[in-house]
């Protein structure tokens, strides 16, 4: 349903913004590593689970990131975490309060990325550490 606060192109950019949360946020897609990568495909989503089983270093990265302009781009990932691994987050992650997070063995986290520019620049956060 449209919401009037904007006039024009910025009510078509809100109307948008709509459009594309309520076709990704329905969606939750569990990613298995590729060659130690897991690759968050934004086409199938915004809502992630990946779990990590093994100690060697992991890679997030970001896939087919709409290229809608003027939107805000969340993307959701719980991670579990079993297992002692590295985990180097997506290239170009602003992290809250400048920290990238570090993780316990045997809890899970839910990490937050967010991009008003098309995935150019990316802010991030976790919360988490709940018992596996």
């Amino acid at each position: 349903m449209p919401i009037d606060i904007g006039k024009g192109s910025e009510l078509v950019k809100i109307n948008q913004s709509i459009e594309v949360l309520n076709a990704y946020a329905k969606q939750f897609t569990t990613v298995i590593a590729d060659n130690n990568v897991y690759t968050l495909d934004l086409s199938n989503g915004i809502n992630f689970m990946i779990t990590v089983s093994d100690a060697e270093a992991k890679s997030i990265v970001f896939a087919n990131v709409p290229t809608d302009s003027g939107i805000l781009l969340p993307v959701t990932v719980l991670l579990v975490y079993t297992s002692a691994a590295t985990i180097i987050h997506p290239i170009g992650i602003v992290w809250q309060n400048g920290i990238a997070p570090t993780f316990t063995t045997g809890n899970k986290y839910t990490l937050m990325y967010s991009s008003w520019d098309n995935g150019t620049t990316w802010q991030g956060s976790a919360a988490g550490a709940w018992a596996v």
